[in-house]
């Protein structure tokens, strides 16, 4: 899918691109919340997918009151991203019940993740994908094997390369994937 369907985080500086868009937002922190409001100024409509049951667990009252005030948004509890479908950009996103199991989907061009510095990354427990003793996926060059990368891509809080402090750093890893894809292509 195109790179500017699905973002990690949001700014000010995204928000005029979705004029008269549904937006999906997932998280239900102040990331999450700042950027459902810099989305609602521009987008037809704003829909804010959160985990939890309520958005005081992690969220500024201010903000979650400013969140649910607002006529273009919406607040969805309990639930996740269960799929993502679409040709050259997304266009419709799964959204599933995390107590039910039950699932809808949604027609969007557009989904942003700020779903915080903590990695939520137990999924990957069987997998052989590589993860440091935090839980963070470690990503990037160093994976390289035989002159041959993994086929996982990631960016945001769940990465972690090699010898990097924490999340905090990877503010400058958002074009990283494309570019470790790259330099996988050409390696064979």
């Amino acid at each position: 899918m195109d790179a500017g369907s699905i973002m990690y985080g949001t700014g000010a500086s995204e928000a005029p691109l979705c004029g008269g868009e549904d937006v999906y937002v997932v998280g239900g922190g102040n990331s999450a919340g700042q950027a459902v409001m810099h989305l609602a100024k521009h987008a037809k409509s704003v829909m804010m997918l959160v985990r939890d049951k309520a958005l005081a667990a992690s969220m500024s009252q201010y903000l979650s009151d400013r969140i649910l005030g607002a006529a273009n948004v919406q607040v969805r509890y309990d639930v996740e991203i269960t799929g993502l479908d679409g040709g050259q950009a997304l266009e419709r996103i799964q959204i599933g019940s995390r107590t039910t199991k039950e699932a809808d989907w949604a027609a969007t061009p557009r989904l942003f993740v700020a779903i915080g510095g903590l990695p939520n990354t137990d999924w990957a427990a069987d997998t052989a994908i590589v993860r440091d003793p935090g839980g963070y996926l470690v990503t990037g060059p160093d994976l390289l094997t035989n002159g041959k990368a993994p086929g996982l891509l990631v960016s945001g809080a769940r990465a972690l390369l090699p010898g990097d402090r924490g999340p905090g750093l990877l503010c400058g890893r958002g074009c990283a994937p494309p570019l470790d894809q790259a330099r996988r292509h050409r390696s064979g």
